[in-house]
């Protein structure tokens, strides 16, 4: 949503409010590219911020913390 992150927070509200079904709700929808070579998926590089019960958050400098669903997570603490 070209970092403005309020616009696509109400959007993730707005899908929660409809009650998606969970594969729907988790299904990738979106990847975008990178920005020097448009033929790749953008790969961002971040810290392990905290690590739950089937999720994870990951901190990536310059954006919001991004939930990470999961349950392999290994040693990670």
């Amino acid at each position: 949503m070209n970092g403005q992150f309020s616009p696509a927070k109400e959007v993730f509200e707005q899908a929660y409010r409809r009650e998606f079904p969970a594969p729907e709700a988790s299904r990738t929808q979106y990847r975008p590219k990178d920005r020097v070579n448009r033929q790749f998926n953008m790969k961002l590089v971040g810290k392990v911020a905290a690590v739950r019960t089937g999720y994870a958050f990951i901190d990536v400098p310059g954006y919001p913390s991004f939930f990470c669903p999961g349950s392999k997570f290994g040693q990670l603490k």
